[in-house]
């Protein structure tokens, strides 16, 4: 393995390390005066529809609603920058997907006081595959780029004017 190769990938793995650790605690980290109970609604939208009717009172719904969206952002913009297998969308969505789940079933499973909800997994969903779209740029396969038409430069500009 190239050294700059070798570099990129200790330095994926170290970003990668240091978004699981905040998503970690976040998801174990019990709620003071709720730990052994946990709420839970597998209604989807019913927690949106709740935000949208309670208007200014709901800021703390809002607060957490953007939290759940940007929660797996950063893991997944990383993943697949580092991990071949998860350059496709199909392997992208079934991954975010089940992590989404899966931090929804570890909520209720810890009984940390915390709420365990179908918005909250769809929220982390919508969150994670932004996180994949931001840095689709630099994980697109070959094919793709292939399918882009070139970029046009001043440079390119130039020498296509004077061959014609």
């Amino acid at each position: 393995m190239p050294a700059t190769e070798a570099r990129r990938t200790a330095i994926l793995d170290g970003l990668l390390v240091c978004t699981a650790i905040p998503i970690l605690y976040l998801v174990a980290m019990p709620v003071s005066g709720l730990a052994g109970r946990t709420m839970v609604n597998l209604v989807p939208g019913a927690e949106m529809a709740s935000m949208v009717e309670t208007g200014t009172e709901g800021d703390t719904a809002r607060v957490q609603a953007l939290g759940n969206l940007v929660l797996i952002f950063p893991i997944t913009a990383l993943l697949p920058l580092r991990v071949p297998r998860m350059r496709s969308w199909r392997a992208l969505i079934m991954a975010i997907v089940s992590v989404s789940v899966l931090i929804e079933a570890a909520q209720w499973l810890l009984a940390v006081g915390r709420a365990t909800t179908a918005d909250d997994a769809i929220l982390n969903s919508v969150g994670g595959l932004l996180g994949a779209a931001a840095t689709w740029y630099w994980w697109r396969s070959r094919r793709d780029r292939e399918r882009l038409p070139p970029r046009r430069t001043s440079r390119t500009r130039l020498r296509s004017q004077t061959r014609s």
